[in-house]
Formats: C-alpha cells, structure tokens, sequence
C-alpha cells in the first residue's frame, strides 16, 4: 500500500532539502506540502512525482494519506 508523501521520500531516503532542490521549492513550503497545510502547483506536483519516480496518480493518492491516513476525498 502507497504510504503518505513523507513515507515514500524516506523510504527512497531523500532528504526533505534534497528533494526540495529537485523540485525548485523551499524546503519549508516542501514540507507543509507533505503535510497537506499547502497545495503545489501541477507543475510542481509534476516535478515532485518525477523526483520520487511515482505517477502523478500515485503523488495524490499519497497526499490523500498524509492527511488523516486515510484516503478520503472530501
């Protein structure tokens, strides 16, 4: 099962920074993006799904998960 986006970036041990520079973000909005406090752009989303080698499907169901673990859509 595809966990929440902090869950695949660890598990392809990518530091937050890193990951951050891959996708031409500040590290800070990264992370609130992971936490679901903020929503990227298509174009980042785009370029955050390619840095993790996922589909961009795969990128927002795994969003879904870092809200409530749940993958609920309101």
């Amino acid at each position: 099962m595809l966990g929440s986006l902090r869950e695949i970036r660890l598990a392809r041990k990518i530091s937050l920074r890193r990951l951050a520079g891959k996708i031409g973000v500040h590290p800070t909005n990264l992370s609130r993006a992971e936490k679901s406090q903020i929503i990227p752009s298509v174009i980042v989303a785009m370029r955050w799904a390619n840095a993790l080698d996922i589909d961009l499907g795969e990128l927002y169901r795994a969003a879904l998960n870092s809200v409530d673990g749940h993958n609920n859509i309101l």
